[in-house]
């Protein structure tokens, strides 16, 4: 069982990076960085130190969607609706260059955990992987039929997993050429986010709706189940070790143990909702981007047995289980003691001179895109899936209902053995 100390504390405010949406955040691998993008077309990259100053990047002409620190953290990739993706130094001095990889907006980009591939996803309904060394094209993977959303890498770095809003989530490997591993399908919401867990064989998906699934990938299993926001969920993240999952939402932040399958703290603090998460890489610190183009630095207060320390005997497992909306703890906010943070240098990165372009040969992807997306049957098909879920969601109440069942199975047992003993004496 998890055990918390304190709950989450509000560290600093940061304003100023950002006018408008806080599209992405990432910590560098050290912790001492922040990077944000967002929907004014600026990265913004945060010291994280007590005098804090941020330095604004231009160069993309759309929207920023999503953003990636190499392992190192010597490069910052960023993702844009401008159909590019762009490597930043991320100093003051900081240059970057210039990958076109599709041929309409790209929607994400991800590092692999060893860096030496990226993947990338977009609005043309593919994900790309590519040599980090040289920016080479290595192979397509074709299954969706609408935007790609999001794209994550294992901790292994052999697969990668993509959502989409054609409502379906899929697993790949990266080592092969062809089909998926895996396509989860999802009757009701439509993926938004996606991540593996760092330490199993467990991916989280975020959906509209409000609700956060957990599935096995070796079983192509549902796993936990989380109906737990009035909104739809933005972004969420695992902390380093697994046993907690920061989701965020149109209305709030809530942290969930999924070591006992429920949400355990609520977290408020911007206006019009959170957009973006992500939580260092020593889970000692997570940020929140909302939509008021606010982040606010939280000091996590999570503690935790490893799971890799865990006596093999006493093991702790993600149990499968079912959350509503839930009574967890309400974090408040009181700005009083908020420390505030603003950008103090702007570093205009638009100059073409300062920029290394690099064209694709895209005529596959133009072939692609002509491509009439098939029907999967229409009502059919979604009363089938709500019908799955709906059998998905007995199954895990009965498999709670039976672990209680088996516990008092168990006292029972034990009291009339007490009871056998004692008789025996007497006689």
């Amino acid at each position: 069982m998890s055990v918390l100390f304190d709950e989450p504390a509000l560290e600093r405010e940061l304003r100023g990076g950002h006018k408008g949406c806080i599209s992405s955040l990432c910590f560098s691998p050290n912790g001492k960085q922040l990077a944000s993008g967002g929907t004014d077309c600026f990265l913004s990259i945060w010291p994280l130190s007590k005098k804090m100053t941020a330095y604004r990047m231009h160069g993309h002409t759309k929207p920023i969607t999503d953003l990636s620190y190499n392992p190192t953290g010597s490069l910052v990739a960023t993702s844009s609706l401008d159909s590019s993706v762009r490597f930043w130094v991320p100093t003051v001095n900081g240059r970057c260059t210039i990958l076109k990889p599709h041929l309409r907006g790209v929607r994400s980009v991800k590092f692999s955990p060893h860096g030496d591939t990226f993947a990338t996803a977009s609005d043309d309904k593919m994900i790309k992987l590519w040599d980090s060394k040289d920016q080479r094209f290595i192979r397509n993977f074709k299954q969706h039929r609408n935007w790609v959303r999001r794209v994550r890498s294992s901790n292994a770095g052999n697969q990668v997993v993509s959502c989409s809003d054609d409502k379906t989530t899929i697993l790949w490997d990266i080592r092969k050429a062809g089909g998926p591993v895996h396509c989860f399908y999802e009757g009701r919401g439509t993926p938004t986010s996606v991540q593996f867990h760092p330490v199993y064989d467990i991916i989280a998906v975020g959906l509209t709706g409000g609700s956060v699934k957990l599935f096995d990938t070796r079983m192509f299993k549902l796993l936990q189940f989380y109906e737990i926001f009035n909104g739809d969920v933005s972004d969420i993240t695992f902390d380093p070790n697994g046993s907690y999952i920061i989701a965020g939402s149109k209305n709030d932040t809530k942290v969930l143990d999924i070591l006992e399958g429920r949400a355990i703290y609520n977290i408020g603090g911007h206006v019009g909702g959170v957009s973006s998460v992500s939580i260092s890489s020593d889970g000692k610190q997570f940020v929140t981007g909302g939509m008021d183009g606010i982040m606010l630095l939280w000091k996590s207060n999570l503690t935790y047995v490893p799971l890799t320390e865990t006596p093999s005997k006493s093991r702790r497992r993600i149990r499968p289980s079912i959350a509503s909306q839930d009574d967890a703890l309400e974090v408040k906010v009181t700005p009083k003691h908020i420390e505030h943070s603003e950008v103090e240098e702007t570093l205009d990165m638009s100059h073409p001179e300062e920029e290394l372009e690099i064209q694709i040969d895209q005529s596959e992807d133009a072939e692609s895109d002509e491509v009439e997306s098939k029907n999967f049957g229409g009502t059919e098909i979604a009363n089938l899936f709500n019908q799955n879920e709906l059998q998905a969601k007995q199954i895990l109440a009965l498999e709670a209902k039976t672990e209680i069942l088996q516990a008092r199975l168990d006292r029972m047992e034990k009291q009339f053995k007490k009871f056998e003993d004692a008789a025996n004496e007497k006689i």
